[in-house]
């Protein structure tokens, strides 16, 4: 099997992180999946949330990158997102905005790594004493 590298989304809205459930997965995931071939991540980003939510995206930051044991490397960006939640469609089953202490339960331990850490990036009081998310 050839293995590409993928990039995942932390959209955040009213303090509620939105997280996804595929077919094949038995834990809800961030929005997000494998670049295809000649896609830069920032481009696989807004496909995957485009096609996995019906929202109209846009990254804002890296807030990590996670090298798997295959060697491929997943990154995480914190997002923004407009529109209406599609629903069911394709391999995606349900699409749900969850309370951030809910979204820690509902992944799995790898995604759950990766939000914790995304979060504390987006969280993080700035410099002007605010939250970047404010």
């Amino acid at each position: 099997m050839h293995h590409r590298d993928s990039a995942f989304a932390i959209i955040l809205h009213a303090n509620q992180v939105l997280l996804v459930k595929a077919r094949a997965k038995e834990n809800w995931q961030l929005p997000g999946g494998r670049l295809e071939p000649g896609e830069t991540p920032h481009q696989a980003l807004i496909r995957e949330i485009h096609e996995e939510t019906g929202l109209d995206a846009q990254a804002v930051r890296l807030t990590g990158i996670y090298r798997r044991e295959d060697g491929t490397v997943a990154r995480v960006y914190e997002a923004r997102a407009r529109g209406r939640l599609a629903g069911a469609r394709g391999e995606i089953v349900a699409q749900r905005w969850v309370s951030i202490r809910d979204a820690k339960d509902m992944v799995g331990a790898s995604t759950r790594k990766r939000l914790v850490e995304g979060l504390a990036r987006i969280l993080a009081p700035s410099p002007g004493g605010k939250s970047a998310a404010n």
